[in-house]
């Protein structure tokens, strides 16, 4: 399957040359990380060529704004590994100090899959040049009138790479707001800024609860707590038996919080597998039981429908790991080592 890349610019300006914006609250771009077990997970790399003094420790205080349970920014060694471009998509998350256009402070470029919502990279451009009558300050007290906060400036562009676009609610001026004026510190995240990347990593009660896919979708099934111990008993009798099946109990893991989220904001998804689990159980049961256990040929189109409902609303590599479900059990051979029969005239 070819992957197409779509490429997401935004910039934070000075604010003497903005006119004032309309208050909205916090506005989330088409990607981020939240498909990663361990968001962002990545390592930025800086590139502190012509930098002002100290602007590598501002740049990482200001990522570290965001940082919580759910999300971390890290950086690693820095280092010029993008070959002064101010963007490229080769796998290294650059930060770096160049040209932009008059005004602009600094510019964060992201990377994602078309389609898939998911962020493979972040660049990230301070300008060198900005104006012609102000300067950057790196320092931790409150610039002068005549300077502009690097901090700030580092603080709001991670904010973009983390997936928020802008925002102008109050109260307080969001570290996520269109401009900074020379003088102003934002360092430290509002509630707006907190609830937009709340909004995005940190999951619910109910889905903190229901964390196990199989849970939310037994719940809808007549004897759910029955239904529950017939499929782990089919994982840890059946499953584990094979290669195959363990592979398969990997992928389950891996994927299980975003498959639980998908089944929890889709509850016709969600009430269409119960029942399909519903009419399966009794032959999941003689799986385990040892017994020779038969599916129908609508049974397995049933599947192959469901499996679908889900890969349509997946991203990318839960989208990938349904399309080998899917081709495994077109697979002659898989559904019968898992002990299963395929009935093809019913």
């Amino acid at each position: 399957m070819k992957k197409t890349l779509l490429k997401i610019t935004l910039a934070i300006i000075c604010a003497s040359m903005l006119a004032g914006k309309e208050a909205s609250a916090f506005q989330l771009t088409p990607s981020n990380w939240s498909y990663k077990k361990n968001p962002m997970g990545e390592n930025w790399t800086i590139c502190s060529e012509g930098m002002p003094e100290d602007a590598v420790k501002r740049t990482r205080e200001g990522a570290a704004a965001w940082n919580y349970e759910h999300f971390k920014f890290t950086f690693g060694p820095n280092g010029c590994l993008s070959g002064g471009e101010e963007t490229i998509v080769n796998e290294i998350h650059q930060i770096n100090f160049g040209e932009l256009e008059p005004g602009v402070l600094g510019r964060t470029h992201i990377w994602s899959f078309t389609g898939s919502g998911e962020t493979v990279e972040c660049d990230m451009r301070f300008n060198d040049n900005f104006s012609a009558t102000l300067e950057w300050y790196t320092g931790v007290d409150t610039p002068s009138t005549s300077q502009v906060d690097w901090q700030t400036t580092a603080a709001h562009e991670m904010g973009h790479c983390l997936g928020l676009n802008h925002s102008e609610l109050g109260p307080g001026k969001p570290v996520m707001a269109t401009s900074t004026k020379p003088g102003e510190i934002r360092r430290t995240l509002t509630e707006d800024d907190i609830n937009g990347r709340n909004e995005i990593y940190s999951s619910s009660g109910d889905e903190e609860e229901f964390a196990c896919p199989l849970s939310i979708a037994a719940l809808d099934v007549t004897d759910s707590e029955n239904a529950l111990e017939t499929l782990r008993n089919f994982r840890d009798t059946i499953m584990v038996s094979t290669q195959k099946g363990k592979q398969y109990i990997k992928f389950f893991y891996k994927h299980a919080i975003e498959t639980s989220l998908i089944l929890l904001r889709n509850p016709d998804l969600r009430a269409q597998i119960a029942a399909q689990l519903e009419q399966l159980l009794p032959v999941i049961e003689s799986s385990v039981n040892g017994v020779p256990a038969m599916l129908t040929a609508e049974n397995v189109n049933e599947i192959e429908t469901l499996l679908a409902g889900i890969q349509s609303k997946a991203g990318h590599r839960l989208k990938e790991t349904l399309r080998k479900v899917k081709a495994d059990i077109k697979d002659g051979a898989f559904l019968p080592s898992l002990g299963f029969n395929v009935d093809s005239d019913n």
